[in-house]
């Protein structure tokens, strides 16, 4: 279990991670057929016929809604397929015999036996964008996208079906523009919010990742898209308007020309820790909720106010002005300049996540703030208090009845709404203070 959650994890590359696992295990069930048809001499169904036929089962559930199909389910799948691929009659028992105890395909209980579900959920999800793009390829000669928009309809697609499917739709630098053509009519076809707006917000970064466009283009479409579709992404040349991103991402990516207008970002993730590039991005009439800064999974600072997000986009190299700077250095190596007292002051109240109260002798004991311990309890907890951030807080009946402890009074994200906003409040002048020391 362990090893196949770890390849999981890996990049959608054809030979990697999930593919290469599920391939693996698809020519070893084929061989695994010892019985041979005696007119050929090959395997009763070959590598492509099982792809296909579990390909089938997983588009069974996604229609259905559901995570498994009856033993009758399977059956009649099996029957249709033996049928259009033209198995001899005297061997279709044996076949049919067999499908019902494919290794993929698991009892949903050790008691319900007259059910199938996959052994892994990512294994449903690689089998049904193996059909996804089979449907794709079904599609483009005919420029009849009707049934793929039927499949964009039932549900949210999982990330990693996305993921798997273009590394099996033909000739897809040729077909890109007739697909985007297809998605935008989709959309302006739509008059009310649906699983179709989502999906090919989630279909869309994984297909143009692999197309390395020469020529600018728009896509305006109104869009949601969502958490990992800029990770380990080379996007170029495109333009994205209308856009609604939700809780996405920045791990690995690399934009170049890339240019949002009248987006909006509810949160926008950037890991430290990885290697983001950005040349010639920008954002135009553009909203922005929240920048979270993240180093090898902690959370390092969040940013609410408007002048601080600004801030950070500039100092990634992200343009949201005309007349701007090109920055020097990675975010990471520009915010390791910060002053080590608003370091420390976020950390400190970062931590109110994770606790309710925090006692002056575990940040001594503990020293999780490291050198700027005494910062920490000289400095910024005085500071925060006479500003009625933190409190006092009464703990005579607790074990730590000798400590003094704090608790938060003000919310981190309306605190954080203050950080470099020049309006005339007591939040704003605390910043002020925060920000003026070295």
């Amino acid at each position: 279990e362990e090893l196949v959650s770890a390849f999981f994890s890996k990049t959608s590359k054809p030979d990697e991670g999930v593919s290469q696992i599920v391939e693996a295990f698809t020519l070893r069930e084929v061989d695994k057929w010892k019985e041979r048809d005696s007119k050929t001499g090959k395997p009763y169904l070959s590598f492509d016929q099982h792809i296909k036929f579990l390909s089938e089962i997983a588009l069974a559930m996604w229609e259905s809604k559901r995570d498994y199909v009856t033993i009758e389910e399977v059956e009649h799948y099996a029957a249709l397929l033996l049928g259009d691929w033209g198995i001899d009659e005297t061997i279709k028992p044996v076949v049919m015999r067999m499908v019902k105890t494919h290794a993929f395909l698991i009892p949903i209980t050790d008691n319900k036996f007259e059910s199938r579900k996959f052994d892994h959920e990512e294994f449903k999800n690689y089998f049904l964008s193996r059909a996804l793009a089979e449907l794709l390829n079904d599609s483009v000669p005919k420029s009849n996208f009707n049934r793929l928009k039927q499949f964009l309809y039932i549900d949210q697609l999982p990330d990693s079906v996305a993921m798997y499917c273009f590394n099996y739709v033909k000739d897809l630098s040729k077909n890109v523009h007739s697909i985007i053509t297809a998605f935008k009519k989709m959309i302006e076809d739509e008059y009310k919010p649906t699983y179709l707006q989502m999906n090919i917000g989630t279909l869309f970064p994984f297909m143009i990742d692999k197309i390395p466009f020469d020529e600018p283009f728009r896509f305006d479409s109104k869009v949601t898209y969502s958490s990992l579709v800029f990770e380990n992404k080379t996007l170029r040349n495109i333009t994205f308007e209308n856009g609604n991103f939700i809780n996405i991402s920045l791990r690995d990516t690399n934009l170049e020309n890339v240019h949002f207008t009248h987006c909006s970002f509810n949160e926008i993730k950037i890991e430290l820790d990885s290697k983001n590039t950005f040349k010639n991005v920008s954002l135009r009439n553009y909203q922005v909720n929240s920048i979270v800064l993240l180093d090898e999974g902690d959370v390092k600072e969040v940013a609410y106010s408007p002048e601080r997000i600004t801030e950070l986009l500039i100092l990634s190299g992200i343009k949201v002005h005309e007349e701007q700077s090109i920055n020097e250095g990675t975010l990471k190596q520009l915010l390791e300049q910060k002053s080590e007292f608003k370091k420390a002051l976020n950390r400190f109240l970062l931590k109110f996540n994770k606790m309710t109260i925090q006692y002056e002798i575990n940040i001594r004991d503990e020293r999780y703030f490291g050198n700027n311990t005494d910062i920490v309890i000289d400095e910024i907890i005085p500071l925060a208090h006479s500003y009625g951030i933190i409190e006092p807080v009464d703990n005579k009946h607790t074990r730590q009845a000798q400590s003094k402890a704090w608790r938060l009074m003000i919310p981190i994200e309306e605190l954080m709404k203050y950080d470099g906003s020049k309006e005339s409040s007591s939040l704003s002048k605390f910043w002020s203070i925060v920000n003026s020391k070295g």
